[in-house]
């Protein structure tokens, strides 16, 4: 299990974005694993491509990330949105979402993320793949 951030799932979507050929490289990498994201990291992209594409695309990629990218939507318990309070506390960098996203992968024995965002390097329990 891995966890993956939403720029990772944007760019894989989005031909245009400056990573998109690197996250199509990281998917095809990664494609055997199940990867698992909150509900927030999901929301993000899917808000991000319902603005920039309109709902039918939105909702079509939905569940293609669903399906072909393997991805496991997880909401968080108290245990995990109470340590991510900590976590933002602790680094100031980190926005809320991604904050859930590392208690999250932490509270699960994740130690990986799929992300392109640097602010993860700060956390030692989690490794960045980019």
């Amino acid at each position: 299990m891995i966890a993956i951030d939403s720029g990772v799932l944007i760019a894989i979507y989005r031909n245009g974005d400056e990573y998109h050929e690197r996250a199509v490289e990281l998917a095809k990498e990664h494609e055997s694993e199940n990867k698992v994201c909150t509900t927030g990291v999901f929301q993000e992209v899917i808000e991000y491509i319902r603005r920039a594409d309109g709902n039918s695309k939105a909702a079509q990629i939905a569940g293609e990330m669903l399906v072909t990218q393997r991805l496991d939507v997880e909401p968080p318990d108290k245990q995990e949105l109470i340590r991510a309070i900590e976590v933002m506390r602790q680094t100031k960098e980190l926005s809320f979402c991604d904050a859930l996203t590392a208690s999250m992968a932490q509270s699960r024995g994740i130690k990986h993320i799929l992300s392109f965002d640097s602010d993860f390097d700060r956390l030692p329990a989690i490794t960045r793949i980019y």
